[in-house]
């Protein structure tokens, strides 16, 4: 267990094993669309600010060190910095799927990237409440399962040795 701990508190083995288990098993489905409403909606704050879209991705990058974006952000970037569009850039990427590459091909035609965040950003939140909501529909019950057992040792915890004296007067 200690190897395991040590291990996982590696960055590179951390985000390897994400990796994996994401794209191989789609685990962590939820916490990919976190990441997406924040990297979404900063990236549309920026955007607000006028701010040149080269900038953008280098203040996502330096936002999102030592997460699974990192290494993708850096691609962007240079990918930016050579002059190339940010379509081919979410489209060679491990996390951006090409639905986004899509949407951000259309708007980088029309010079609308601030729109675009927004819808991104709007989406993934509904997307992220029906998971949480999904995944609290389902603890609930288990839950309670797990209440009652917990309720039922107790309770046979306190009347058992009160009946056992009963028993040993009669």
């Amino acid at each position: 267990l200690l190897i395991f701990y040590i291990l996982l508190s590696q960055h590179k083995i951390k985000k390897k094993l994400y990796t994996v288990l994401y794209v191989r098993f789609k685990v962590f489905k939820s916490v990919h669309f976190g990441y997406y409403v924040k990297f979404f909606s900063l990236m549309q704050l920026l955007l607000l600010n006028q701010t040149p879209i080269y900038d953008v991705f280098r203040q996502l990058k330096i936002r999102f060190l030592k997460t699974n974006y990192e290494d993708d952000l850096e691609y962007l970037v240079r990918r930016i910095e050579s002059g190339q569009s940010l379509y081919e850039g979410f489209k060679q990427s491990l996390f951006f799927n090409t639905m986004i590459a899509g949407i951000f091909k259309d708007a980088q035609s029309h010079q609308q990237l601030y729109d675009a965040a927004t819808i991104l950003t709007t989406y993934y939140q509904e997307a992220l409440d029906i998971r949480h909501h999904q995944f609290y529909t389902r603890l609930e019950p288990m839950l309670i399962t797990l209440l009652s057992i917990i309720v039922g040792m107790i309770a046979w915890l306190i009347y058992y040795p009160i009946l056992n004296i009963y028993d040993g007067l009669i």
